[in-house]
């Protein structure tokens, strides 16, 4: 068994037992979920924020997204109770990946989600009025978990591994099902795949079953050396030596559950119209969490 999957499978058992002696409305205070799911006194939060309020479209968009929802009790963002600190730095990427990209979340029209956490991410993506395909793919008690949650903010989420029409998610484990409900989305003229830390916390073998499809866009957050070339950085990541079209968000440090601390290599990284469009900036992104 490899490192990471020894973590993972304590994890689960972890939050199992959670589950069955805990008071669920309660889940964000769990010590396994705020320590890999939830950022919380953290310095880099208030130039995120101060970003969100300074944008040009704060009151149009970003203000009523930034909006904690009370389910879980999330600990709250001291300068501004409105809010949480894991809400703030998931709407600081979803900005600046429309910056970047120029494509607004809510014209996407299906979403590939790899390792969901608790599914703020997904919460984020529909308060920011996506209206299409959502699925997570993630382990079996985390899929729970994000059912749980999506549910209790009001979301339909479908049962089980399957994606039914009046879904507005899916939250599955299992490889055949995800499968499936990929084979009806690789055409899809804006299709996203996201991953906020899930890829390099993956052991390697496993990540073409779950990276073997192409996206039109994909938007990842993941640790990896600075001293490493690309071609190296890509193979660690995907298996593959090059991918399309690259953009980068460098930042801070960030210690992965499963190894040791890297640097972030966050990347948004897309195609589009047959050309490839290539850009680097660098912005503080500090530690992440799961989604």
């Amino acid at each position: 068994m490899t490192p990471e999957s020894r973590f993972w499978s304590h994890f689960s058992k972890l939050i199992e037992t959670q589950i069955k002696n805990k008071n669920a409305d309660r889940f964000l205070t769990w010590e396994p979920v705020i320590n890999t799911m939830f950022v919380r006194n953290e310095n880099y939060i208030a130039t995120e924020y101060e970003y969100l309020r300074n944008r040009p479209d704060w009151a149009a968009r970003w203000e009523t997204a930034i909006r904690e929802n009370p389910v879980g009790r999330p600990q709250r963002y001291s300068a501004d109770p409105t809010t949480s600190e894991n809400l703030i730095h998931h709407v600081y990427h979803l900005a600046k990946f429309e910056e970047i990209i120029g494509v607004p979340v809510d014209a996407l029209d299906f979403v590939y989600e790899f390792g969901g956490g608790y599914g703020s991410m997904c919460r984020l993506f529909h308060d920011l009025k996506f209206k299409g395909k959502y699925v997570i793919f993630d382990l079996p008690i985390l899929s729970c978990l994000q059912r749980y949650y999506l549910r209790a903010i009001g979301l339909r989420v479908a049962d089980g591994n399957e994606y039914s029409a009046d879904a507005d998610v899916a939250c599955v484990h299992d490889v055949a099902a995800l499968d499936k409900i990929l084979s009806g989305a690789v055409r899809r003229s804006k299709s996203l795949f996201i991953s906020t830390w899930a890829i390099s916390e993956t052991p390697i073998d496993y990540r073409p079953t779950v990276l073997k499809k192409p996206e039109h866009l994909r938007l990842l957050f993941d640790c990896l050396p600075r001293d490493i070339s690309e071609r190296q950085q890509s193979r660690l990541l995907f298996g593959v030596d090059e991918i399309n079209g690259r953009y980068s968000l460098d930042g801070a440090s960030h210690r992965s559950p499963a190894g040791p601390r890297l640097s972030i290599r966050a990347k948004v990284i897309g195609q589009r119209g047959g050309r490839r469009r290539c850009r680097r900036i660098s912005a503080k992104t500090g530690r992440s969490s799961a989604s």
